[in-house]
């Protein structure tokens, strides 16, 4: 799963279903779970969306987002753990 699935799934938690999310967010369930399961990647209008709906720093989706385009897992790694300590 990617570091962008994680979170939303995270999100989402147990209280919230996909429809809930499809409701409030604006798009399809099907799409939300591709993104969670890493099978598709938002691109920036559902990314807004996403980070509106869930009440989050869309510079803090982003950085998820953006983890997952790097392609050495070294690099990946760093990333996460410098987000860590940010957070």
């Amino acid at each position: 799963m990617s570091s962008l699935g994680n979170f939303l799934k995270e999100l989402r938690g147990e209280e919230l279903s996909l429809k809930d999310v499809e409701k409030g967010a604006g798009i399809s369930s099907g799409l939300i779970w591709d993104y969670e399961r890493g099978e598709k990647i938002p691109g920036t209008d559902n990314l807004l969306k996403l980070a509106e709906y869930y009440e989050v720093p869309y510079e803090e989706i982003r950085a998820k987002y953006y983890v997952d385009t790097l392609a050495d897992e070294r690099e990946r790694v760093a990333v996460m753990k410098a987000l860590e300590e940010f957070s």
